[in-house]
């Protein structure tokens, strides 16, 4: 599997692959719209978009916000796509988070939206999982291999 790193069990191994950055997402209507550059500190949860329950996405950036998972009150709004949460902020002045990797598909007309996180900030590890018992380890390595030689504009752990 490929997948946000440090969620397996202990029967499965992670190589991680890259480092995916965080950035806000942010309606032209809201405060962090002109930024050049957000602190975490900036952002207001009652502001903040974001996935459904059940995403690890939604997960990591409670952990990054600081937010208890059961701080659900704040969040007027969730979906299930992440794709749906800019068209709501495109439309509102609320904000949400999005990964890197999913900058490259946000047209060039939205993104001046896009604001990264000041400096320090986490960034989440993509990563394969493998059982620990597989034993095809050159599928992994050339998997991982195509990966990254596909991948050119992460940050990649080589």
């Amino acid at each position: 599997a490929i997948l946000a790193g440090g969620t397996c069990p202990e029967d499965i191994t992670e190589q991680e692959l890259f480092s995916d950055r965080f950035y806000v997402y942010a309606s032209p209507l809201h405060p962090l719209y002109e930024r050049h550059n957000v602190r975490i500190e900036d952002i207001d949860h009652r502001d903040l978009l974001l996935l459904s329950d059940g995403h690890c996405l939604r997960d990591q950036i409670l952990e990054l916000c600081g937010t208890s998972r059961r701080a659900g009150a704040p969040y007027y709004f969730e979906s299930g796509s992440l794709e749906t949460l800019m068209r709501v902020v495109d439309v509102t002045s609320a904000i949400t988070i999005v990964p890197e990797m999913a900058v490259e598909y946000i047209s060039e007309d939205r993104r001046d939206r896009i604001k990264p996180l000041a400096k320090g900030a986490t960034s989440r590890k993509i990563a394969i999982a493998v059982r620990r018992t597989y034993a095809k380890n050159s599928i992994i390595t050339a998997l991982r291999e195509v990966i990254l030689s596909t991948a050119p504009a992460v940050n990649t752990l080589a």
